[in-house]
Order: structure tokens, then C-alpha cells, then sequence
């Protein structure tokens, strides 16, 4: 970490900040990344279980009890991202009792603490205002599957809430713009709090040395991909 290097950056958070509120916001944004790091697994094995469903299993070449535990999974893994997503977008956060702490936690956060918005830092709260009111439209429906059937069941809006599709490309989506969103309002704090971090992001980008996890991709050979290979070897088209 260059020291004086950070000193100087007008858009750094301890330029910004009373360093009273200093760790808070720390612990805010390590939240926040760790949140999107779960989501980014959960994304990734479900892409890889829709991709493997949809392009290899059919009706007959696969007993069905060998699809009970991927199917469980993939629903499971959609309800914790559709949780994620509320969290981090609807939930009303509270700064004073800070309480339900997510992105537009962090955004109401920095417009009460920031000590100087210049220009370059109504930039930043501009752009990332604007994708968060992006990503809010997506989560629309979102919404309505979180209050209605994980959240709470209810009966009278069962019928509604199957109707909506939750697709993968929108969940997808949302993990984008949600990690462009936490680097705009970072305010360099990952960039600076390592030694090589700031090298590292500028190799590899904020999204894949912070988030992503690098064992798990479209490509890689995870503990999924063997489990698919036991599969295989089951189908019934082998077996006759």
C-alpha cells in the first residue's frame, strides 16, 4: 500500500470520513463482499446445474431419484440469492441502530458521513445511485417471490407468484452491477489496504480478484462437475 499515495486521492475514505466512522465503514464493505462472494458461488453451481440439465438429462436416459439432490440444490440456491438480493437492495437499513446493513445501507451511509462532496465524489453517489435504481427494477419480481413464498407463504398470492420466471440471466445481472456498485462506493478501500491489492485489481480487476472465487467458473473441474461425472456413467443410455 502506497501510504502517501492514498493521502493524496481525493476520493480515498479516510480523506472522505471522520475517522470515527473509519471502521464501521470497513466492516460495511467486508460485509458486502463477503455477501457477494456467496452469491457468486451460488450463481455459478446453479448456472452449471441448469446447463447440465438442460443440455445432457432427459426423461429417458437418467433414473429421476439421481436428480433429487442437484434440483434441491439449485432451489436452494435460488431462495439464498433471492434473500441476498433483498438484503441488499429492499430491506430498510438503519444507520442509527444500523440495522439491515446492505447497499442501500452503504449509500445512505456515505450521503449522512461524508465530510466534502466535490464533484468528483457527486460523481461517483450519481453513478452508483443510478445503477442501484437499475438493479432495484430487476429485483422487482424478486420482491414479490421473497414476501410471498420464502419469507412468508402466502396462500392468496401462490397462484401470482408461480407465474413469475426467475431467470438465471437476471440473476446474473444483478451480481454485475452489484459489484460495480461496491467498488464505485468503496472509496478505494480495497485498493489501499494491502500491499499489492492495488496492483492486483489493476491485473485482474476488482470483480475477479475480490469476488469471484478462481477455482470455480464455467471451465473449471469443481466437486460438481465430479458428481455430473458419477451421473454419467449412470445414465441409462450406458446401462442398456
Amino acid at each position: 500500500m502506497d501510504k502517501e499515495e492514498s493521502k493524496k486521492n481525493p476520493n480515498y475514505y479516510k480523506n472522505l470520513l471522520d475517522s470515527n466512522d473509519f471502521n464501521e465503514f470497513e466492516e460495511i464493505l467486508e460485509f458486502l463482499k463477503e455477501e457477494l462472494r456467496n452469491y457468486y458461488v451460488n450463481l455459478e453451481y446453479s448456472e452449471k446445474i441448469i446447463r447440465f440439465i438442460e443440455n445432457e438429462f432427459s426423461i429417458d436416459r437418467v433414473f429421476p431419484t439421481q436428480l433429487i439432490f442437484i434440483k434441491q440444490f439449485l432451489n436452494n440456491a435460488f431462495d439464498s440469492m433471492v434473500l441476498s438480493i433483498y438484503k441488499l437492495y429492499f430491506d430498510r437499513g438503519n444507520i442509527v441502530k444500523k440495522t439491515n446493513c446492505g447497499i442501500k445501507y452503504l449509500q445512505t451511509f456515505l450521503n449522512k458521513k461524508l465530510l466534502q462532496t466535490e464533484e468528483s465524489q457527486r460523481a461517483i453517489l450519481r453513478k452508483a445511485g443510478k445503477k442501484i435504481k437499475e438493479t432495484q427494477t430487476l429485483g422487482d419480481n424478486i420482491v414479490k417471490i421473497r414476501n410471498s413464498r420464502i419469507a412468508h407463504c402466502d396462500i392468496g398470492k401462490k397462484s401470482e407468484v408461480e407465474k413469475i420466471v426467475l431467470q438465471i440471466e437476471t440473476l446474473k445481472s444483478i451480481f454485475e452491477n452489484s459489484v460495480e456498485i461496491l467498488e464505485l462506493l468503496s472509496l478505494k478501500y480495497f485498493e489501499y489496504k494491502g500491499a499489492d491489492d492495488q496492483e492486483m485489481i489493476r491485473i485482474h480487476g476488482f470483480e475477479k480478484f475480490l469476488i469471484k472465487n478462481i477455482w470455480i467458473n464455467s471451465d473449471s473441474n469443481t466437486d460438481l462437475d465430479l458428481f455430473f461425472n458419477t451421473l454419467r456413467f449412470n445414465f441409462m443410455d450406458n446401462l442398456t
